[in-house]
C-alpha cells in the first residue's frame, strides 16, 4: 500500500519562517541543500513533502536576502553554488567533508 505524502501545516510554515529569520546566509544555504537531499533520499515517504516545504521556506528567505546584497556578493554566491554542484558530482570518496563546505559558506557570508 503506498504511503501518502503529508504537506506542512500553517504552524509548520510559521515555525520554518521564524527559524529562517535567525539563520545566517551560510546556514540557510546549507539547510536548503540538506532538505533537498533528504527529500530525494525518501521519495514517496511520509515526510518527503515536509522536507520540500521546509526547504522552500529557507530558499525563499535566502533569495530575499541575496536580492538585498551587493552584486559582488551575489556573484560570489553564484560561483560557490556552481562549485558545490561540481563537487556533488564527484565520487563520495573525493568530496570534502560537509563541515568543510559549511565553513566555506560561512566565510562567504561574512564578506557582507
Amino acid at each position: 500500500m503506498p504511503v501518502l505524502n503529508v504537506n506542512g501545516t500553517g504552524i509548520d510554515f510559521a515555525f520554518y519562517e521564524v527559524k529562517a529569520k535567525d539563520m545566517s546566509l551560510a546556514e540557510l544555504h546549507f539547510a536548503v541543500r540538506d532538505c533537498e537531499k533528504t527529500a530525494r533520499m525518501w521519495p514517496g515517504e511520509l515526510n518527503e513533502s515536509l522536507y520540500h516545504d521546509e526547504g522552500a521556506v529557507y530558499s525563499k528567505e535566502l533569495r530575499k536576502r541575496l536580492r538585498n546584497t551587493d552584486r559582488e556578493v551575489q556573484q560570489l554566491w553564484v560561483a560557490a553554488e556552481e562549485m558545490f554542484e561540481w563537487i556533488s558530482r564527484l565520487p563520495e570518496q573525493h568530496r570534502p567533508h560537509r563541515s568543510v563546505e559549511l565553513e566555506w559558506l560561512k566565510a562567504i557570508s561574512e564578506i557582507r
